[in-house]
């Protein structure tokens, strides 16, 4: 008896420590110490290298099929020259439908220059599905909300910028044909690299009349002489390249197209993005996805350049001036923010008076809470977004999500702090962190047309705009930081209190009618058996610990989101007989409109707030006498709940 007593012992001790060292495993990968790996090493890329469109394609493939259960790659279409529009969907599918979680879109390189803004959301792809597992906060967002991760709008301009020499202006737009200038030829006059170092730059010639002259005190710029002093000795002739069609200009049809970043339905301006809202199936692809994802309720869009938070809250919203109220406008004031640097409390300083319509002032609130963290992490300066025809502006707009447009980078030159960069800063810049890297310094060369030139005096294309690429990884990974935060955001929904007060039981009599019993002795005497129940309150209370409301105002006034609704689920004749102010206490009810009903609509629910119901209903006895609440929000997410109900 001892022995086996022993073996017992001896057995359930060794289980519970395999259970204690498996159970520690697993709370040590999630959370493991900031000096180790967090699972990068699982699937290695170069995040110091820009890659362009086969490169980025095969790194998604790569994710999706090494993490199954957490991706999902998809094309939403074909761009102009067949690539496929990718869209990465990241969750923990096992944790529920995605559609059933909160949506948080991001995207990027709407103009094909800006390719840091296609880095960043791909980053951002290989930072979840890397760290799920070895990162708490990582894989509690993918257990609880779904990523839709597009990194590049345009995926041939991109590609090109990336690919070919270009200046880090070009190319910007999508490649529409257009006749530039209106010769009956298509983008027959591109700009070139002549000299064939990979950059195309400046041409300057020798000329005794010319009006320009190397800068004194940097001879690698060129400066304009003033009208009264002599002439400098140089003529600058443009962008490299050659007059190709021969109509005595250079560079004036060069490819592409359209800004598809002015080509969406919101205040749009056919100068701005011709030829009509939606032409491309680029841009109109982003607007079905948005169609076919009402659950989406953030949204990021990466441009450059400039260091700035850009918050869409309408055109008609205006930023600083002195807190006032008239009519039907007024401006909110923000959160007092003592904890923050004093360059930190600078740069969010006019952003936290924001004018704006009334029925939208909560919207302003909650981008001011959300832009605090990014003002922290990126030190960039928060302003609005209200662009003609852009994307920004028609998700919070029209669709109603809290939208975000990220201009990112900007030369960390300003040594003067005037607020900007002058190009002799941006030199020293260069000299002093990259050895003069940056610069493309001028050289002799034999043009075509115009004889002995020389071609130079320009930042190389990866460096204005976009940052070197010894600077790319940190880049993308504060700005996913800041992004994933504001993810941390949306909607949390919890159902904090659910408590059911029976008020009477009741049985069937013979003739089928119901009798009322009102106290538990009558009850016990029928053995509570079919047919027999009780009616009774049911008080709940659902909170969101999120900052981002389960609709903004702006949604609801646009009406683009369902009401967020509870189900009450208690076996076949469960029914809500009615509603009362919670706080109600004498028993007055409001009847329910649809006694059939098990479902009721509850508005919305703001961001860091609850709200109380309380419920007549009723419900017969069963083997499982427990509720099933189920809150079911279009961009909050669906939680559920049990509860247990005592009969009287």
């Amino acid at each position: 008896m001892s022995k086996m007593f022993s073996r017992n012992v001896l057995l359930k001790a060794s289980i519970l420590f395999v259970l204690c060292f498996l159970l520690t495993g697993m709370l040590t990968a999630q959370q493991r110490s900031p000096g180790k790996s967090h699972g990068e090493e699982s699937f290695y890329v170069n995040w110091k290298h820009y890659h362009n469109f086969d490169e980025m394609t095969t790194i998604l493939q790569g994710l999706a099929e090494k993490f199954p259960r957490l991706a999902k790659l998809t094309s939403s279409g074909k761009s102009r020259q067949g690539r496929d529009l990718w869209i990465m969907e990241i969750s923990n599918f096992e944790s529920g439908k995605s559609l059933d979680k909160p949506g948080f879109y991001i995207d990027g390189d709407i103009h094909g220059n800006e390719v840091n803004g296609m880095m960043v959301p791909l980053y951002t792809c290989w930072y979840l599905l890397t760290r799920y597992g070895n990162d708490k906060f990582v894989t509690g967002l993918l257990d609880r909300i779904v990523f839709y991760v597009r990194p590049s709008v345009n995926p041939d301009a991109g590609n090109s910028f990336i690919s070919e020499p270009n200046t880090m202006h070009h190319p910007r737009w999508n490649y529409r044909p257009i006749d530039n200038d209106g010769d009956g030829l298509f983008d027959e006059d591109p700009e070139e690299d002549l000299n064939g170092d990979g950059e195309i730059s400046s041409m300057r010639k020798r000329d005794p009349h010319g009006r320009y002259k190397p800068d004194p005190e940097d001879p690698r710029l060129m400066v304009r002489v003033k009208d009264n002093d002599p002439p400098g000795g140089w003529t600058l002739l443009g962008t490299e390249g050659i007059d190709n069609d021969n109509d005595g200009r250079l560079n004036e049809d060069i490819p592409g197209g359209l800004d598809m970043a002015r080509n969406f339905p919101y205040d749009y301006s056919i100068r701005n993005g011709w030829p009509y809202p939606l032409s491309e199936p680029e841009t109109r692809g982003c607007i079905e996805f948005f169609r076919d994802h009402p659950n989406i309720n953030g949204v990021f869009h990466y441009h450059n350049t400039g260091s700035l938070i850009m918050m869409a809250l309408g055109k008609d919203a205006k930023m600083g001036g002195q807190e006032q109220q008239s009519g039907r406008r007024r401006y909110r004031r923000g959160p007092q923010l003592p904890e923050m640097s004093k360059e930190e409390q600078e740069l969010m300083k006019n952003f936290l008076n924001v004018t704006v319509e009334r029925d939208r002032m909560r919207d302003a609130y909650m981008y001011q809470i959300l832009a605090v963290r990014g003002v922290h992490i990126l030190k960039y300066r928060p302003t609005l977004n209200g662009g003609v025809g852009q994307f920004p502006p028609w998700t919070y707009s029209m669709y109603g999500a809290p939208s975000f447009l990220i201009e990112l980078w900007g030369i960390p030159a300003d040594y003067d702090g005037d607020g900007r960069v002058s190009q002799k800063e941006g030199l020293r810049w260069v000299d002093e962190e990259l050895d003069g890297e940056g610069w493309v310094n001028w050289q002799p060369y034999k043009h075509p047309q115009f004889g002995d030139i020389e071609i130079g005096g320009s930042y190389t294309k990866f460096m204005r705009r976009t940052p070197p690429g010894r600077y790319l990884e940190e880049h993308c990974l504060k700005n996913t930081r800041f992004h994933l935060y504001v993810a941390s955001e949306l909607p949390k929904l919890e159902i904090t209190k659910a408590e059911f007060k029976p008020l009477y039981g009741f049985s069937a009599s013979g003739s089928g009618k119901k009798k009322v019993v009102k106290n538990s002795a009558d009850l016990s005497a029928n053995k509570m058996g079919s047919g027999k129940g009780v009616i009774g309150w049911l008080d709940i209370e659902v909170r969101n610990f999120g900052v981002i409301p389960t609709a903004t105002a702006q949604a609801v006034k646009v009406n683009v989101v369902r009401p967020d609704k509870l189900k009450i689920e208690g076996g076949k004749n469960f029914k809500i007989l009615g509603r009362s102010d919670p706080e109600n206490r004498l028993g007055k009810v409001a009847d329910f409109e649809d006694e059939k009903s098990n479902e009721i609509e509850i508005g919305y629910i703001g961001g860091r707030s609850g709200k109380n119901y309380r419920l007549l209903v009723k419900l017969n006895s069963s083997k499982k006498n427990y509720l099933t609440l189920t809150v079911d929000s279009q961009r909050g997410g669906k939680i559920k709940k049990k509860i247990p109900v005592k009969f009287l």
